[in-house]
């Protein structure tokens, strides 16, 4: 076999390639709006909302079934109450804190994760009744509360990471788009040279 037969028989690779690296763009603009948008609403609910110097009426793990990829067992989450003045009006809501924690006595775990039981509750030994909290609340709805950020050391996703995800698998899918592409023009180089003068 001729060496350019050859290696137009070799490029096999570049439809899977070209694929894989459509895909990579796909999920980056997907982590890229989710990303995005969640920035976008810290930065109004840090900077567009009024802040407030809340009371911790409560702070407590909240338990329930659950079940993650066929596996029973329990989630964990931290939930405070905040009582809070608007305009002469005293307010008092609840809000969750961080992300949410699942174990079970048959879940492997290969990564240890950033949010764990013992973060969730040492965030509620910080935080106990009558204690001082910043919160941001909904000018247009004041029952509506944000923690703006306060609670990251518990988050476990939190949109800065996920826009250095979308930004990652960006860079992963542009890389193999660009090697697709020298590989066609290889091939069609090759393709040219099996052309009978």
């Amino acid at each position: 076999m001729p060496e350019s037969a050859s290696k137009v028989a070799g490029q096999t690779w570049i439809g899977p390639v070209r694929g894989f690296g459509v895909l990579c763009l796909l999920a980056g603009t997907l982590f890229l709006v989710v990303g995005g948008f969640g920035a976008f609403q810290r930065h109004t609910e840090a900077t567009n909302w009024p802040a407030a110097e809340a009371q911790v009426s409560e702070c407590q793990l909240q338990k329930s079934y659950h079940i993650r990829s066929h596996v029973p067992g329990t989630k964990e989450q931290a939930r405070c109450t905040f009582q809070y003045d608007v305009g002469g009006v005293t307010y008092q809501e609840s809000k969750d804190a961080g992300s949410s924690v699942f174990y079970s006595s048959k879940q492997i775990i290969l990564i240890q994760p950033k949010v764990t039981q013992g973060k969730l509750a040492r965030w509620i030994v910080q935080h106990p009744k009558g204690s001082k909290q910043t919160i941001h609340y909904n000018p247009a709805n004041p029952r509506q509360i944000s923690l703006a950020g306060a609670d990251d050391d518990i988050q476990e996703n939190t949109p800065e990471i996920r826009l250095k995800i979308a930004v990652s698998i960006f860079c992963v899918g542009l890389t193999f788009l660009l090697v697709s592409l020298v590989g066609r023009q290889r091939m069609a180089v090759a393709i040219e040279g099996l052309r009978p003068d």
